[in-house]
């Protein structure tokens, strides 16, 4: 008869320790998904600055070539003056 008790008490033992066993893996298995989420939320706005910083060098870029195709712009009618005076003074 003890060794009933004994058998059942080993048994319930074995099946709580395998349950037991269950839920500590269930709970690292949920600690490392939400390590991961964490993870990829960080990379999501990683992502986001970067594309943003490249839109913003792109308008600086952009920017700095219109100001220069200006200054371009302006040096040719400059040299066209000064090739004008020139041509003046050569007459006189």
């Amino acid at each position: 008869m003890t060794e009933i008790i004994y058998g059942g008490i080993g048994v319930i033992a074995l099946i709580c320790g395998g349950l037991w066993r269950l839920h500590r893996n269930q709970l690292a298995t949920e600690n490392r998904l939400s390590k991961l989420e964490s993870s990829d939320a960080l990379l999501n706005q990683k992502f986001e600055t970067m594309q943003s910083n490249h839109d913003q060098i792109a308008e600086r870029v952009y920017r700095m070539e219109q100001t220069l195709h200006g200054i371009e712009k302006k040096v040719v009618a400059m040299d066209a003056k000064f090739d004008q005076v020139i041509d003046l003074l050569k007459q006189k």
